[in-house]
């Protein structure tokens, strides 16, 4: 049988596991999150900049 402080030590341990393995996974998602919006900025720039280059010009003329 487990002795009431054997039970208090194994809760504390998964605890901090719990504690770790979380911290470790909101650092993980703020590094995606950062990565996801170079990504977008660089996109909508690269677009910005190839739409300046291609853009048809339209002349109107009036009689």
């Amino acid at each position: 049988m487990a002795t009431i402080d054997e039970l208090r030590a194994k809760a504390a341990e998964i605890d901090a596991t719990l504690n770790e393995t979380t911290e470790q996974a909101k650092n993980g998602l703020v590094i995606v999150a950062v990565a996801v919006l170079l990504a977008l900025v660089i996109a909508f720039l690269t677009g910005r900049r190839r739409g300046r280059s291609e853009r048809a010009i339209v002349e109107v003329y009036r009689e």
